[in-house]
């Protein structure tokens, strides 16, 4: 299952910058239909599950109007976009 099928772009993957100096990749699921306002919900993977883990979820919510984002935790995350922490 896709986000694809539900987005109002082909691009549903995005990158944020996080607080901690390195990037967040997420997928942002959002219905096709127009609106002023939607609510939103943040989706985390349990464990050592990424951000397509609720995939599922996000679509069904979308369907019912709502906007998602799914992010990958840090130890989930590409290399490229972690942050090396020194303690």
């Amino acid at each position: 299952m896709t986000p694809h099928a539900l987005l109002k772009r082909a691009d549903c993957e995005l990158t944020y910058a996080s607080p901690m100096g390195c990037r967040v990749d997420a997928f942002l699921v959002e219905p096709i239909t127009p609106a002023r306002q939607r609510p939103g919900i943040v989706f985390g993977s349990w464990g050592l599950g990424n951000r397509s883990e609720f995939l599922p979820e996000a679509i069904i919510y979308a369907r019912a109007g709502a906007v998602s984002v799914l992010i990958n935790y840090p130890w989930t995350r590409p290399a490229e976009l972690r942050r090396v922490f020194r303690f």
